[in-house]
């Protein structure tokens, strides 16, 4: 007897019964799976972030605490500039580690492709924050007319790109991180100065190859100090132009976020799990009851109540298993088209799921909605086996 021919066939024929559990299991599905991709990029986006930021506290130009933290953790591109000699009095402060200094400047076109980029200089044989990170690429040093670029752009190492009038060779590209640093582009501080200083940029840049400035000063405590205590010993330090910002304590309001983002889908994922189990149960039940005649009659020829279930059960599995499909591939289209639209509405660090971390999810909704497929159809068929063949066919007649 092929059980799946059989199984086929009767869902074709109970079309309204398999159309309802088809759209119970994808919207479990889709629940969760798309929870998974939400909490899962939220929690890896928070993760790569604490990794690159090797800083406690940035000085920002007063005022600016919004632009930088959103050029720092939404790449959204800004130009902050002040007089960065603060910087010596910083580094210093007992209980500081190591400074270094950034210089921000936004540009809308780069000449190679549509992301708008932010240009930051950096000193990469003494920048903490992105040096380690270019290391890791295998990035030992950085000339004057190369460039380093973000996952965002569509580019490849070798090519060139134009900012400001200037063509620089791009010399690596970055890993996803899922925030700022996505979009954007590392030139040394020499070449920031070059761009300021050539006669067609002028206008567009209010520094000058004189000029000792940054747009950021990131500041490394040393580890055991009291983080309160050096707060205030930096802060004494800083000018009217400048005021301090606490990553330490930004990424920890960004972990709280997540984490409530996890409670919800917890809740939510149980909440959905619950409603579908009772709604299979019943439909299921239901089923069992109205095809009576249908059992006793297959009883009747010889067909054992072991058969019976197997057939009942394929239905059942043959249906999750579209149901689980269709609603993987739409969660992986909805998540890829409106990846940015979901990024910004969050307003946090997000980085996707590798393929592995979706496989793996796949196999869990799978699992989940085999399990409640069994529970519901256990109880249903516990009436059905306690029944003799002529009693079944007997009562439908």
């Amino acid at each position: 007897m092929d059980i799946i021919k059989i199984a086929w066939k009767n869902i074709k024929k109970k079309k309204f019964k398999s159309v309802v559990v088809f759209l119970l299991i994808f919207l479990t599905g889709f629940g969760i799976f798309g929870g998974k991709i939400l909490c899962g990029s939220l929690e890896k986006g928070l993760k790569l972030t604490k990794d690159r930021m090797g800083s406690d506290m940035i000085v920002v130009p007063k005022g600016f605490v919004s632009a930088a933290e959103d050029a720092l953790f939404n790449g959204k591109a800004c130009t902050l500039i002040f007089d960065k000699s603060i910087e010596d009095k910083i580094a210093s402060v007992d209980g500081v580690d190591k400074v270094c200094s950034q210089l921000y400047i936004a540009s809308l076109n780069a000449g190679c492709c549509d992301v708008e980029t932010q240009l930051v200089a950096i000193d990469i044989q003494n920048d903490f924050v992105v040096g380690p990170w270019l290391l890791e690429n295998n990035i030992t040093e950085l000339k004057d007319d190369e460039i380093i670029l973000g996952s965002a752009f569509d580019i490849k190492t070798g090519d060139t790109v134009k900012y400001f009038n200037k063509e620089f060779r791009v010399a690596g590209l970055l890993e996803e991180t899922g925030g700022g640093y996505d979009k954007s582009a590392f030139i040394t501080y020499n070449a920031a100065y070059q761009l300021a200083d050539d006669e067609k940029n002028r206008n567009q840049f209010s520094f000058t190859k004189n000029d000792s400035v940054a747009s950021m000063i990131h500041i490394k405590l040393e580890d055991g100090a009291d983080f309160t205590e050096e707060r205030e010993k930096i802060e004494s330090q800083l000018g009217d132009d400048e005021t301090l910002y606490s990553i330490t304590s930004k990424l920890g309001d960004m972990a709280n976020e997540v984490g409530k983002y996890k409670i919800f889908g917890v809740i939510f994922n149980v909440w959905n799990l619950c409603l579908v189990g009772i709604s299979l149960l019943a439909i299921n039940t239901i089923t069992i009851y109205n095809r009576k005649n249908e059992i006793g009659s297959m009883l009747t020829v010889g067909i054992s109540k072991k058969q019976i279930a197997y057939i009942f059960v394929v239905e059942n599995l043959l249906i999750m298993a579209a149901a689980v499909f269709s609603a993987t591939i739409f969660t992986g289209l909805i998540s890829v088209l409106f990846k940015t639209a979901i990024k910004q509405s969050f307003g946090l660090p997000f980085v996707m799921p590798g393929v592995l971390e979706m496989a793996n999810t796949v196999i869990c909704i799978l699992s989940l909605d085999f399990a409640i497929i069994a529970c519901s159809m256990v109880i249903a068929w516990y009436w059905i086996y306690k029944q003799q063949p002529a009693q079944l066919v007997r009562e439908v007649g």
